[in-house]
């Protein structure tokens, strides 16, 4: 939800809720617990009376921030000597892998 409100701005709850396969219900839930803790915040929508938007707030843009740093460091020290070309080769076979397992459960992966 950090990174939907970071590279997308505020949304709705629907918003970020159709963007991903969880239900709206589950979403709320985390945007009121991500409020609670004050890394993001409901404004009033002003297309919509009852469908708030929420944001990210200062804090929670430092903690996003402070998470991506974190996923970074971790994906250099899980690819130290890997070659840029065994990486992207295990990346095809990967997505690859995936798109076949989806068309096997008659999923789109």
């Amino acid at each position: 939800m950090l990174r939907s409100l970071a590279e997308q701005g505020p949304r709705t709850v629907a918003q970020i809720a159709r963007s991903r396969p969880v239900a709206r219900q589950g979403v709320q839930r985390l945007a009121d617990a991500l409020a609670r803790e004050r890394l993001v915040e409901y404004l009033p929508n002003p297309d919509h009376r009852r469908s708030r938007l929420l944001r990210l707030t200062v804090r929670g843009r430092k903690a996003y921030q402070l998470l991506v740093r974190g996923q970074e460091a971790f994906a250099e020290e899980l690819t130290v000597g890997f070659s840029p070309e065994e990486l992207r080769r295990c990346t095809f076979v990967l997505r690859t892998l995936r798109r076949r397992l989806g068309a096997t459960l008659g999923e789109e992966a």
